[in-house]
């Protein structure tokens, strides 16, 4: 894979870890009962929402499930930034969803500072969501001329540790159609023309 394009995907990627790391440290600051927290992380509403669902009897048992939905949070952005790293269009299509449905949660909450955060994970969730797509529908000769033409992606464009794929995820979409046009023009000058009546 051509690095600029891996470059693009770890970026986009890189709001997934973001969002499990900071649910690392809400997690710990709900164990050690600390008002402190990170509107990044899995959000308070949500997880309100998880325990009012599953109804849990008095005592312990819905401490066990906030800390049971923490975890489980945490592993499915682990494992949806570990595959759309590579470029996986599963793993940024279901990201993007569970961090959408989140920052609905901060929405309904009013959790609006969480709300704003997680609009922008989601935005550039999103790059990496649109270049996948562009890659996955690309031939590979539309993709190596795409990053060929592409040149550096503008850094200030991207995610929290680099730039987002959009500028190479139109360029491969532009290639495609430049391809689709040539082999129209190509066709057309191949058509015969009309008979020459004199002859």
């Amino acid at each position: 894979m051509d690095p600029r394009l891996e470059a693009a995907f770890r970026s986009s990627a890189s709001w997934f870890f973001w969002m499990a790391g900071c649910t690392v440290v809400n997690l710990f600051m709900f164990i050690t009962k600390s008002n402190f927290g990170l509107a990044l992380g899995m959000s308070d509403s949500l997880i309100v929402a998880v325990v009012n669902l599953l109804r849990p009897p008095a005592g312990d048992a819905g401490a066990l499930i906030v800390i049971a939905s923490n975890v489980l949070y945490i592993a499915l952005m682990a494992v949806f930034g570990i595959f759309a790293g590579k470029g996986k269009v599963w793993a940024f299509a279901m990201g993007i969803s569970l961090a959408l449905i989140d920052g609905i949660y901060c929405l309904s909450g009013g959790e609006y500072i969480g709300t704003i955060v997680h609009g922008m994970a989601v935005w550039f969730i999103f790059s990496g969501l649109r270049l996948a797509i562009a890659v996955r529908n690309a031939s590979p000769e539309e993709l190596l001329f795409a990053t060929a033409n592409a040149g550096v992606v503008s850094p200030g464009s991207g995610g929290p540790s680099g730039p987002s794929g959009s500028g190479l995820a139109e360029s491969c979409q532009e290639t495609a159609g430049d391809g689709q046009t040539d082999s129209g023009n190509q066709d057309t000058s191949k058509a015969p023309g009309p008979k020459n009546p004199i002859s």
